[in-house]
């Protein structure tokens, strides 16, 4: 087995809502920079959205590391972009920035039980989704998952359709075509 391009150094994950799913593409003058920075020892990865295991995995076989070159990327995390140029200046070692991020989702989704438990807040949102769920039969979580994974699916298509045609469209232009995303 020969492995190449290998490099040890640091990584990161930068998980979190629409402030890490933030791209470089939407920031306001972000085209120079992105058009002259170079770094190959500077790389990404950004986890695929995916609701399904199965889906994620279909989606992963697919998915790169990204090498920090001219406008090679554009659709990473603008966050994790700056973060790791800092780092990398700071630190001169090879940096991996893990992107992992989701608009819209709670904080309190990011957040282990047992963390949830330690507070009263927590506590709350924990006994919520438990009256959330309650009753439901796995036969029915199944067919309300697949029938919302669809629209995410036919959503997510017609959002990249729409970057592609239109390169350096914003998210409020996205949504005027699409309309507003579906949420649970």
């Amino acid at each position: 087995i020969e492995i190449a391009n290998v490099m040890i150094g640091e990584v990161w994950i930068c998980g979190g809502q629409s402030n890490m799913e933030f791209r470089m593409y939407q920031e306001e003058g972000s085209e120079k920079e992105l058009s002259e920075d170079n770094d190959p020892m500077l790389r990404f990865y950004t986890v695929p959205d995916a609701g399904r295991e199965t889906e994620a995995e279909e989606k992963e076989q697919h998915t790169i590391w990204k090498a920090l070159s001219p406008n090679s990327c554009a659709d990473v995390s603008a966050i994790a972009y700056h973060a790791g140029r800092r780092l990398r200046n700071i630190l001169g070692v090879p940096v991996g920035m893990v992107i992992c991020c989701l608009g819209g989702t709670e904080i309190a989704h990011w957040m282990s039980r047992e963390t949830l438990a330690s507070m009263p807040e927590g506590q709350e949102q924990l006994a919520a989704f438990a009256r959330l769920v309650d009753g439901i039969t796995e036969e029915r979580y199944e067919h309300d998952t697949a029938e919302y994974q669809q629209q995410l699916v036919n959503y997510w298509r017609d959002s990249e359709r729409l970057q592609t045609e239109n390169p350096g469209i914003r998210p409020p232009e996205i949504e005027k075509r699409l309309g507003p995303y579906p949420w649970p």
